[in-house]
């Protein structure tokens, strides 16, 4: 913990790593590879921050939407010697900033390994990774421009296909470098929490945003929404509607 602290980590990015210890720890003892006398989590207690909500206002989303990209392009390049392998394309990476917010905030490693036949009837089906969830959503016209503009090969998009293993994190890596040309404070993350917030500022229900993102909703609430996914659209394009109304 000390050494992570030193490193500059964060409270709950540490927090993350220290489960996946433990978690390693106990499928060990149960495994009798290891005594409970050599348990280190006795007495160590995870500590957890409070998240940081990060949403990005309707006005910095509309600066993003039409910010001079050519023209930035063009600073950058006569700037080029700075960079290495890493040279900004940073319209690509807001495009798929643009996507996640357009697909109800999805997690960017969900849409990198959309597979081609994700998309069926103007619709994507998957199985979110973290929860285990299906996420059922109309693809709205805003997603299909950027879709056609990166074509991929191996997935639906082309965003991996520069690497020769599925390193998502190396895109996300390189998403977040990209986006500080244009708004310095943002993450891939922050297009999760912003669809979210304007969502509920248009009195979109709680269970409905909850699905929407992936994630498990309980009870009657969850039941009817399943038999009623038409809502997760209605939601999706009032939100979208939203940030192109004068």
């Amino acid at each position: 913990e000390i050494f992570c602290q030193k490193s500059g980590m964060t409270t709950n990015g540490i927090g993350n790593y220290m489960r996946s210890i433990r978690t390693v720890y106990n499928d060990a003892i149960d495994r009798d590879l290891i005594g409970i006398d050599k348990y280190p989590f006795r007495r160590f207690k995870i500590k957890k921050a409070k998240t940081i909500h990060r949403n990005v206002n309707v006005k910095d989303l509309r600066f993003m939407l039409n910010f001079d990209y050519d023209d930035l392009k063009e600073r950058l390049k006569a700037n080029a010697k700075k960079y290495t392998s890493k040279f900004p394309d940073v319209k690509k990476y807001v495009d798929l900033w643009f996507l996640s917010f357009y697909f109800c905030g999805m997690n960017i490693k969900d849409i990198l390994f959309l597979k081609h036949n994700a998309i069926r009837n103007n619709e994507f089906y998957i199985i979110r990774f973290t929860s285990g969830e299906q996420i059922i959503i109309r693809v709205e016209p805003e997603a299909w421009n950027i879709i056609k503009m990166y074509p991929g090969k191996k997935y639906l998009l082309s965003f991996l296909d520069e690497y020769s293993t599925d390193d998502y994190k190396n895109v996300e890596s390189r998403m977040n470098e990209n986006l500080k040309f244009v708004l310095p404070y943002i993450t891939g993350y922050w297009a999760r929490h912003t669809w979210a917030t304007i969502a509920s500022k248009l009195d979109v229900p709680d269970p409905i945003v909850d699905i929407a993102q992936g994630r498990t909703v309980k009870g009657m609430a969850g039941i009817y929404i399943a038999r009623n996914m038409g809502k997760i659209t209605e939601a999706n394009r009032k939100v979208i509607d939203y940030l192109f109304s004068k």
